[in-house]
């Protein structure tokens, strides 16, 4: 046993392991910040099925992490894979493979991000000699919370040769995708069929980008990184006057807090000029997401945490400020990783 003031386990593998592969405790005092605890880019195979276990341990992160191929323990610890206890301490990132029917547990004000938990097969090279290197099929390469792979980083070596499929949605609708993306990006060679769905009294126009015409559905072969956009328009004998909408405005983003991308939905009654800025909290703008005219309608746009340059920005608070005319809206927004 060890006394600390920080844990910082990054970049590590753990093969074999029957007991946790981390312990700690931290005390019950709730008027001192506990320790800084950092958990990430893990890769644990064929140990014990509780990989982790921290005990009131606020404002721990634990994030891109492997298990896989995990096992029954010897000391009957086995009701989950993980268990991180404390306020403010947050799970996400994290891809099990081959592993018990248990859950991730964030107990004592601890979350765990379930939308950023997946299932999937890490293409390992040759588990069995204890070789972990990522194959250049694996979807876990750009997967992980910073944009890189998830997973001990020292076996993403290879460059990966799966693709990607944006879609944008212009005006009211949206697209499935069929079969969904495994993580983020597909197999070359996936046949992908897209299906628009229009919200009601809007209708189907077209497809423009790497997918175009009006079939609906209509499918796309993966044979490289592609970009779709989705265009609804507005149903013939609507009374545009029901229909479009009456006034300026732009809803909370969401998801609030985010990682890797949040939305943005306004709405513009008549024709104008629409500047949609996000600035960090320092007052500096980081990313012009519009600076445009639009017609009257309703808008979706997207922001991926990345700056004007097309760097990823860092974790903290952001603001964001829309205008049209004289219209003017200011809210914040928080980018987790």
């Amino acid at each position: 046993d060890r006394a600390l003031d920080s844990l910082i386990i990054r970049n590590c593998s753990f093969t074999n392991i029957d007991a946790e592969c981390v312990r700690y405790y931290s005390d019950l005092d709730t008027l001192t910040a506990d320790a800084p605890v950092f958990l990430e880019h893990i890769t644990i195979n064929n140990s014990a099925t509780r990989v982790f276990f921290l005990k009131n341990s606020g404002g721990a992160v634990v994030r891109d992490i492997i298990v896989s191929n995990s096992r029954q323990s010897g000391h009957g610890r086995d009701a989950d894979i993980m268990e991180i206890q404390g306020n403010g301490s947050t799970i996400t990132h994290i891809d099990t493979f081959n592993v018990l029917p248990v859950p991730i547990k964030g107990t004592k004000g601890a979350t765990v991000a379930e939308e950023f938990l997946y299932g999937i097969d890490p293409q390992y090279e040759a588990a069995d000699s204890l070789n972990y290197t990522l194959l250049p099929n694996s979807h876990l390469y750009g997967l992980g919370s910073d944009g890189e792979a998830i997973g001990d980083l020292n076996w993403a070596t290879n460059t990966p040769v799966t693709v990607s499929l944006t879609v944008a949605v212009v005006d009211s609708g949206s697209v499935t995708l069929s079969p969904p993306p495994i993580g983020l990006t597909y197999d070359p060679g996936t046949v992908v069929t897209l299906t628009a769905i229009p919200e009601a009294n809007w209708e189907f126009l077209e497809w423009t980008g790497d997918l175009t015409g009006n079939n609906n559905p209509d499918s796309l072969t993966m044979d490289g990184h592609k970009s779709v956009t989705a265009i609804f328009k507005l149903m013939v004998g609507i009374d545009n006057d029901s229909a479009l909408p009456k006034v300026f405005d732009i809803s909370p983003n969401y998801p609030n807090p985010f990682n890797p991308s949040t939305n943005f939905n306004f709405q513009v009654p008549k024709v104008s000029v629409v500047s949609l800025v996000v600035y960090n909290i320092l007052g500096q703008k980081v990313r012009t997401l519009a600076n445009q005219s639009f017609e009257p309608g309703f808008y979706k746009i997207a922001w991926d945490g990345r700056n004007d340059l097309g760097s990823s920005v860092a974790t903290g608070i952001y603001i964001y400020r829309f205008e049209a005319e004289n219209f003017v809206k200011i809210q914040k927004m928080i980018l987790m990783k």
